[in-house]
């Protein structure tokens, strides 16, 4: 099981997208040193939202990139797409920045939209997660079928995402136990803390066998649910 950390990206909400390029060296280079090997940066909407209409951030993605790589040498680095936001050209500029993951996130029940961005990630050479927002949206079935279809496109792991942070122990298990039927893909899952599972569900999801489990520092997250995954101080 691999520990992903999104303070940067989604604790971005928490500050209004005004990290700035030393906000980020910190906060990735602290990180990193506690032996992470996933960090995700950028703004909480992912690339090309730097603007009015998504919230206006303190730098540039680019800057964000250069500034995560300033501090990181071993761990990957990535950065979150939405495909109605993110152009094309962007996976393009985050690969060549030196970007080693991308994660395209895009509600579970048009999951269907993300097929041109998970093939040119992998044109790019990187790292492939497709998070299905709002997972509860369709049923595990439902979610083991297509999580087979983007292995097809090449996606390297799907991501069951607690959106509402209203999702129930069973439901985890459900997911998982669909998804092993079906595909070998990996799997990981992104928790919110509305109900006060986060914990308990992620560390479920670890015996489960997920393959990546997300977190934040102290539970940093969105404003308009609080985002708490596991502690960095957790024994998983």
């Amino acid at each position: 099981m691999t520990l992903l950390d999104a303070t940067v990206r989604d604790g971005s909400y928490y500050v209004d997208f005004k990290f700035s390029s030393e906000d980020v060296s910190e906060i990735v280079g602290r990180v990193a040193k506690l032996g992470f090997k996933y960090i995700e940066i950028g703004h909480g909407k992912g690339l090309n939202a730097n603007s009015l209409k998504h919230g206006l951030a303190m730098q540039t993605d680019e800057e964000y990139m250069n500034a995560a790589k300033l501090v990181c040498k071993e761990s990957k680095l990535g950065c979150f797409c939405i495909p109605e936001i993110a152009r094309l050209d962007d996976i393009k500029k985050a690969a060549s920045n030196g970007m080693n993951f991308l994660r395209i996130g895009q509600n579970a029940d048009d999951i269907e939209s993300v097929k041109e961005y998970v093939v040119k990630s992998k044109e790019e050479g990187l790292e492939v997660m497709v998070n299905f927002m709002k997972t509860y949206l369709i049923s595990p079935k439902e979610f083991s079928k297509k999580a087979k279809l983007v292995k097809e496109w090449g996606a390297d792991c799907v991501y069951v995402v607690d959106s509402s942070g209203g999702m129930l122990p069973n439901q985890i298990v459900d997911y998982y136990k669909y998804v092993r039927d079906e595909t070998d893909i990996k799997i990981g899952l992104h928790c919110h803390d509305n109900l006060g599972l986060a914990v308990s569900n992620s560390l479920l999801a670890y015996e489960l066998g997920y393959d990546f489990i997300d977190t934040t520092l102290q539970g940093v997250g969105t404003v308009s649910y609080t985002h708490l995954t596991l502690p960095t101080n957790s024994r998983v």
